[in-house]
């Protein structure tokens, strides 16, 4: 089985993430199922007054490696201010997406936005089966 997690908070770079979902990620490698990341990565415009996760997410690019077997791709996209701020999600930067995913039989999105948001027009454009967790995060 071949696995797309959707994700964007998992510990990377010099980013804070959620040790609980790396650790999934782990117990599901032992079992010899295949998996992929797609991680979420919003384009901000260089603004000085930005915080520093902002200017930090602006900078992902590319493909990286979790653990040295999981691969892992940033998926830019670029995020507008409030109401409207996951808008975008769908529309890509990165061209090589779709080859990236190739192969995949299920995706799973980690929460609602903008994760399940990707995974809905993935799917819906590669007739892949997906699902979301939803979180109380997501519903506040």
């Amino acid at each position: 089985m071949n696995i797309l997690h959707i994700t964007r908070n998992i510990p990377i770079k010099s980013l804070d993430g959620n040790p609980i979902i790396l650790n999934i990620l782990k117990e599901l490698e032992k079992r010899n199922i295949h998996q992929k990341v797609l991680f979420p990565a919003e384009y901000i415009p260089k603004l000085p007054f930005l915080p520093q996760r902002y200017k930090i997410f602006s900078n992902l690019r590319r493909t990286a490696y979790i653990d040295n077997n999981i691969q892992l791709l940033f998926y830019n996209f670029i995020r507008l201010p409030k109401f409207y701020e996951f808008s975008l999600s769908g529309l890509y930067i990165n061209k090589n997406t779709y080859s990236f995913i190739k192969n995949i039989d299920i995706i799973h999105a980690h929460y609602i936005l903008p994760d399940g948001l990707i995974a809905y027009k993935l799917a819906k454009k590669k007739n892949i089966n997906y699902v979301v967790s939803i979180r109380q995060g997501d519903i506040d």
